[in-house]
């Protein structure tokens, strides 16, 4: 009796671990293929207002591995503006049918008007620490020309999430440019109210590179 009772609780237990892993995979009953999966995140700030572009990918099936692979089809949506970043992106919500996934972000660029206003830099980092699907991990860059950016985003075969966390070709293997990671940017605010140096984004000859930014 008491084996047969044992087998009923294991029967349970594995039957509830299998709907909690289900609920979990498919994040809280939203399916893969009603998502829209933000790659990249391009940040601004001008006349008291965030300018933000979201660079997502249509396609939801083995994302990861097409991510790894450079087959992700990333596309830079319009700026979108509003006094918060919540505003921004509610705005982009308000266009898109789908839900937007934030798990699979890669990197986030930030604008010169952005890094000068503490106010709006701290807004940022609220807003992003808030959302639990933003990794810590997100490798952070500094852009001059995000407007340009995004057009010259566009010729490129490889999506900009994945470009910027892997090595480009065009670089020297001299040139060293380490990672700056989301988790970084919180410390040093909070903690010391500071920035660190950011790797900058330059558009030369119509090419996206990466270099090393000046030590403040």
């Amino acid at each position: 009796m008491k084996k047969i009772q044992i087998n009923k609780i294991r029967c349970i237990l594995a039957a509830s671990l299998a709907v909690v892993t289900a609920v979990f995979l498919n994040g809280c009953g939203i399916l893969l293929e009603d998502r829209t999966f933000a790659l990249s995140l391009s940040v601004d700030y001008k006349e008291g207002e965030y300018l933000v572009w979201y660079g997502i990918s249509d396609l939801y099936d083995e994302v990861s591995e097409k991510e790894e692979s450079g087959e992700v089809n990333e596309k830079s949506e319009t700026e979108l503006k509003g006094i918060s970043m919540e505003e921004a992106r509610n705005k982009f919500l308000s266009s898109q049918e789908n839900e937007l996934d934030m798990g699979h972000l890669k990197a986030l660029i930030l604008g010169k008007g952005i890094l000068e206003n503490q106010i709006a830099y701290e807004g940022l980092l609220n807003h992003l620490e808030a959302q639990p699907a933003v990794a810590s991990n997100v490798s952070v860059f500094f852009c001059n020309e995000i407007e340009t950016l995004m057009k010259t985003e566009r010729q490129q075969e490889i999506p900009l999430g994945v470009y910027l966390t892997k090595k480009p070709k065009n670089q020297s293997k001299k040139t060293v440019f380490p990672p700056v990671k989301l988790q970084e940017l919180y410390r040093l605010w909070y903690n010391q109210k500071k920035q660190p140096s950011l790797p900058e984004i330059k558009i030369l000859q119509e090419k996206i590179v990466i270099q090393n930014k000046p030590e403040k």
